[in-house]
């Protein structure tokens, strides 16, 4: 089983093999799956731990998607038992109660060796893991590798700094990353495994930054577009056979069929994918405005554009804001509605689909998708603001999510960011967002003026933060943030790629790198709190590269870009360039 593990006796010789079954079907189901292979990549050999209740366990010192592969000399009949998990719970022992499933996921491999030499691989299972408990005859840790296995997307981002745990914090994402592109972009590589559209979503904008992914995120697309139903409804999982549920079709899960491809076309500078997906993108449109014009809450009625204004139906919401229950949430939003996110990516994918419809010259289009955005932006201002501002709010993402995606006028936006920034004081330098905006956190402090408040959050250690998982000693992004707690207890996945987003701020705002419809702006915002900077990317023009040092009270900058690009490079003093390719200095 894929995930459950592999028995084997490799004492019994294979025999009676059946011959191979023809089938005739019609070949015009079939299209390509022109992705990168997924291979056998980094291979980690382990340290024998002795847990206190006894257990030998292998240590591997990373988590990964992959497998255990065995090489040792045996007795036939001897008995190697290898089972696989993320983590040691509060005393020390191995654990896989962490997977938080009501379901058994054995991630197990049962071996009886023959005689001689045993060399042996899974052949059709794959397991999230650092650690494995060792039963049986075999007791020797060099008998034991692990292999990680992954998509084999070419990785363009490099990044370092003088802050050892932002680092680490890197290095964790990309290890998130590897573990979760494996022939889709799942969630994790243990309970689920499976394609939620709300993931990558959200981290589609850092991934353009550390790999070229246009080619495996264009077939999982494909995959995406096969879960439509004829109202435009699409699955939250990609691929999907199971049966409609009331979650198909939440915001900011949905929006994946709008938003992923938009973010790829602007930077790569095409419009393939536009024109791949355009129809499957506007039926996702046009099933979110027929919900908002079919159902409207007898208390927001009073709202003159009433049926622009998406408040009904089931929603995950924000989604794992820190000290709240995922229950509690959902229970508010399926009595109460949550027109704030619903309505604010309507009006998100109206704009874009107003953009894309113009650039494929689809004029009738665009004037119904320009005229839907308007009456959608003030649908949402008359019910979800208080005299043009977001309403008085204890969660963050009620002002990130209008402050990003521009639903504020400019007075509006001064006072919510203003907000937001005093929220975070309040909260100690502490985030409590939760899925759909904390990707974009710290860039909207930063847009907004609060440059020095986005890095004390970034570089907040204690819970909740993103380097209270590296200070735990992780080795992969988790899923929640508490992940383990101060009493050493593992909670939820610890390889969930989405949280590693932040990944994004290191490149769009510390370097301040933008590429965005064939322009190439370089703005870094440095602070003190990383000491220096060096990121780099290959980016669909070529090679990019930013550092940036202090060096007493001065700043000096290195900028590299490529030779077939006119790039502008805005310095924090205001100071602006028109460059041509090669290297500059300031």
């Amino acid at each position: 089983d894929l995930m459950d593990g592999e028995i084997v006796d490799a004492r019994i010789k294979p025999r009676n093999f059946r011959p191979v079954k023809i089938e005739k079907f019609p070949k015009n189901i079939l299209f390509p799956d022109d992705q990168e292979e997924t291979i056998e990549a980094e291979v980690f050999e382990p340290q024998l731990i002795i847990t206190p209740n006894g257990e030998k366990v292998l240590d591997f010192g990373q988590n990964i998607a992959g497998y255990i592969k065995i090489s040792v000399e045996a007795k036939g009949g001897e008995h190697i038992l290898l089972t696989c998990g993320e983590t040691l719970d509060e005393n020390g022992n191995f654990t896989q109660k962490n997977f938080n499933t009501n379901k058994t996921i054995r991630q197990q491999i049962s071996y009886i060796c023959k005689e001689g030499k045993n060399d042996y691989k899974p052949i059709g299972s794959i397991f999230g893991f650092r650690y494995a408990k060792l039963e049986g005859d075999i007791a020797c840790p060099s008998a034991f590798k692990a292999v990680a296995v992954y998509t084999n997307i070419e990785n363009v981002g490099e990044f370092a700094c003088g802050n050892d745990k932002i680092n680490r914090l890197f290095q964790n994402a990309v290890w998130s990353q590897k573990g979760n592109f494996l022939g889709i972009p799942t969630d994790c590589p243990t309970r689920e495994r499976s394609g939620f559209t709300g993931d990558i979503q959200v981290y589609i904008h850092t991934a353009l930054y550390l790999s070229d992914c246009y080619s495996f995120i264009r077939k999982w697309l494909r995959e995406l577009v096969s879960t439509q139903y004829d109202d435009g409804c699409l699955k939250g999982i990609a691929p999907d056979p199971s049966k409609r549920t009331m979650f198909d079709g939440s915001s900011g899960w949905l929006n994946a069929m709008v938003i992923v491809p938009d973010k790829i076309e602007k930077y790569y500078g095409d419009c393939e994918l536009y024109q791949e997906f355009y129809d499957a993108m506007k039926k996702t449109v046009l099933f979110q405005l027929n919900r908002a014009k079919s159902k409207t809450r007898s208390h927001n009625l009073n709202n003159p554009l009433h049926e622009y204004l998406y408040d009904n139906y089931v929603h995950w919401g924000e989604w794992m804001e820190p000290n709240t229950s995922p229950v509690k949430t959902l229970s508010e939003i399926i009595m109460n509605g949550d027109p704030e996110i619903c309505t604010t990516y309507l009006c998100n994918d109206l704009r874009i689909m107003a953009e894309v419809s113009k650039k494929l010259g689809k004029e009738e289009d665009h004037s119904f998708f320009k005229e839907a955005a308007e009456k959608t932006l003030k649908a949402y201002q008359f019910t979800c603001l208080d005299e043009g501002k977001v309403k008085n709010e204890e969660r963050m993402c009620r002002y990130v999510r209008p402050l990003h995606y521009e639903m504020l006028s400019e007075e509006g936006k001064r006072d919510a960011a203003r907000r937001l920034h005093e929220l975070v004081v309040k909260n100690g330098y502490h985030l409590n967002s939760g899925f759909l905006t904390t990707h974009i956190l710290l860039r909207t402090l930063a847009e907004n003026g609060y440059v020095e408040t986005a890095y004390r959050l970034l570089t907040q250690e204690t819970y909740p933060s993103w380097l209270y998982a590296v200070n735990k000693g992780l080795t992969t992004i988790p899923e929640t943030w508490e992940a383990i707690d101060e009493n050493g207890v593992p909670h939820e996945s610890l390889n969930h790629y989405a949280y590693g987003s932040v990944v994004g701020f290191l490149f769009d705002t510390a370097a301040g790198i933008k590429i965005e419809n064939g322009k190439i702006v370089i703005a870094p915002k440095p602070d003190r709190s990383l000491k220096f900077l060096r990121a780099k990317t290959l980016s669909p023009f070529g090679t990019i590269e930013v550092a940036w040092t202090y060096e007493g009270e001065k700043i000096s900058y290195r900028i590299t870009v490529p030779y077939n690009a006119v790039v502008t490079i805005i310095l924090p003093d205001g100071r602006e360039f028109e460059v041509h390719g090669g290297e500059y200095n300031y």
